[in-house]
Order: structure tokens, then C-alpha cells, then sequence
């Protein structure tokens, strides 16, 4: 557990293992002075009984010694499983297939708190959504939203209720996922994750498309524009720019030049940042506009674009007839 209610654990296991020290040190010396009490001032009539003694009290201290050893070695396993948490987070952003393999090692059975629990399945919603693993099930997420939400952690809220929306929208409950998208916008806003705003106006824009509400994705992407060039993130004002390349090009021939013109400009901005997923979304976009537009041989050049940068072939593949 990294959080609850503003106490971090490592704290309360050094306290634990202070306590615990404390125990252990200070119950010897009155045990060692006790003994030699004994030897000096008994005689062979009551010698007897005060050896009996001490033997009893030492029995009582091993106790709690090895009361106190316990302690330790139960914090020192819930610190390492603290620092494995705190390193996949770490990882997330940049290298997300690392944090899912850390996450995966990691036995949920093992994590004794509701924090703990929480705090895992929100980071392992999260990489497996990094990693492009479609998930059908949200019984994993909904740890995270009640317990954050029981406990009122804001940014955590927000970044609950956000994932919630994800693995709906794998699910393809559109109704749910903007539901949870609607939730986590205001928290998110609240906390100025502003990144995370971008994404989930993303989010919600992809379903409104989906849903053909053409005018309410176009307004949501323009306000992902706003927040991507706030933050001058190259990845998200790519993504926005080729989102609304996609609705001007169902508004028909008098929209393709915009189109265009918007999908050359993300493809130079993600060429340069070396995104070669979105490079290929683009391109597929870019092929099928250049094909509408009976521009055959650009159309076949962003298609083998497409192509050559699709690690998945038959995602490649899709993307190719579509």
C-alpha cells in the first residue's frame, strides 16, 4: 500500500519495527539482572525457586521476541510488495509491458489491505489498457473506484473512474463507458491532470463517433486540441487533429482538403516523435482518404505505410480493408 487516508505504510512498519526492536532490547536486561540477583543473593533453600523463576519469565520473553520477529518479517514482506507496486507505477508511463510483468508477479492473495488491493488492481487495469489487452471483465477496476471513492482520494477517483470507462469500452457498453467518463471528467479537472483530461475527451469523442453524434466528437476533439497544445503534447494534438480528419472526411468531397491538411500535419508531428502506432492509424486514414479521393498511388503508399509499421498483422490487416 502506497496511500490510505494520507498514512503511507512504510511509516507505520517503522514504527511497527521500532516497537518491535524496543521489545526485544528491552526486555533482556531485566531478565540478565534478575539471573544474576539470583546467583548472588539466594541461598541453596530459595535458589531453587528464583532459577524457576527466571526460567518462567525467559520463556515469556522468547514469546514475545519471537512476537516481535514476526512483526518485522510481515513488514518487510508488505514493504516489498509496496516497492513493487511504486516501481510499476514508475514504469507505466513509458515502458507499460515492464509494469504489466511486475504486476503479473505479484499474487493479489498476498496483499493483506484494502489499500493494497485497490492500489494493484487500479495499476493493473491501467498497463493491461497501456498494453492494448482488451478486457471483458470489471470486477478487477471496481476494487479500486469503491475503495478511492470510500475513502474521497480525488486524483485517485478520477483515475479509477477513467480506467472503469476503459474496460467498459472494451466491453462495448458505450452507455457505461461515458457514464464513467462523465465522472472522472470533473475529478480529473479538479486535480489539473490535464493529460489525463485529454484522454478521456478522447474517449468520449471515439464513442460519440462510433454512435455517428459526428457534431458532438468534432466538439470534444477540438477541446482535446485546446488541452494538447496547453501542455504542447505532441502524441495527444496528433491524435486530436486525426480524429477530426476522420469526421471531416464523412462530411464528404468539400471536407477533403481540411482533412488532409490536418492528417499531413499529425503525421510530421508523430514522425518526429517516433509514435509508429499512431503514424499507422494515420496512415490508414490518409489511404482511404487518397483512395476517395481516386489519388491511387498515394493511396497505396500510406497503405504499405500501414503495413510496415503494424507489429500486429492481423490488426494490420483490419486496418487495411477498413
Amino acid at each position: 500500500m502506497v496511500v490510505a487516508n494520507g498514512v503511507n505504510d512504510s511509516v507505520i512498519c517503522t514504527t511497527m519495527n521500532n516497537i518491535s526492536f524496543f521489545i526485544m532490547f528491552a526486555m533482556l536486561p531485566s531478565e540478565y539482572f534478575l539471573y544474576l540477583s539470583s546467583i548472588k543473593n539466594t541461598t541453596s533453600s530459595s535458589g531453587q525457586y528464583l532459577i524457576e523463576n527466571t526460567t518462567s519469565n525467559m520463556k515469556n520473553t522468547v514469546i514475545i521476541i519471537l512476537f516481535a520477529m514476526s512483526l518485522l518479517s510481515s513488514c518487510a514482506i508488505r514493504q516489498d510488495y509496496n516497492q513493487q507496486l511504486l516501481k510499476a507505477d514508475s514504469l507505466m508511463q513509458l515502458r507499460p509491458d515492464s509494469a504489466l510483468n511486475i504486476l503479473k508477479s505479484i499474487s493479489s492473495k498476498k496483499l493483506s489491505t484494502r489499500a493494497d488491493n485497490a492500489y494493484y488492481a487500479l495499476l493493473l487495469t491501467q498497463a493491461q489498457d497501456k498494453n492494448f489487452v482488451v478486457q471483458k471483465d470489471d470486477s478487477l477496476i471496481q476494487i479500486a473506484v469503491h475503495y478511492y471513492d470510500s475513502i474521497g482520494d480525488t486524483k485517485m477517483q478520477a483515475k479509477a473512474h477513467y480506467y472503469w470507462g476503459c474496460v467498459y469500452r472494451d466491453m462495448n457498453q458505450q452507455a457505461e463507458a461515458i457514464r464513467e467518463f462523465l465522472i472522472a471528467a470533473p475529478l480529473t479537472e479538479k486535480v489539473k491532470e490535464k493529460r489525463q483530461l485529454g484522454l478521456i475527451y478522447n474517449n468520449i469523442g471515439y464513442i460519440y463517433n462510433i454512435q455517428e453524434f459526428n457534431q458532438k466528437a468534432d466538439s470534444i476533439y477540438r477541446l482535446m486540441e485546446v488541452i494538447a497544445k496547453e501542455l504542447r503534447d505532441t502524441t495527444l494534438w496528433s491524435e486530436a487533429l486525426s480524429r477530426q480528419a476522420s469526421i471531416d472526411l464523412m462530411k464528404g468531397e468539400n471536407y477533403f482538403p481540411i482533412a488532409e491538411q490536418k492528417l499531413l500535419d499529425a503525421l510530421v508531428a508523430v514522425d518526429k516523435m517516433k509514435n509508429d502506432g499512431l503514424k499507422a492509424n494515420i496512415s490508414v486514414s490518409l489511404s482511404n482518404l487518397y483512395s476517395r479521393m481516386e489519388q491511387k498511388e498515394k493511396a497505396l503508399h500510406y497503405a504499405k505505410l500501414n503495413l510496415s509499421l503494424r507489429r500486429d498483422t492481423a490488426r494490420a490487416y483490419r486496418a487495411f480493408l477498413f
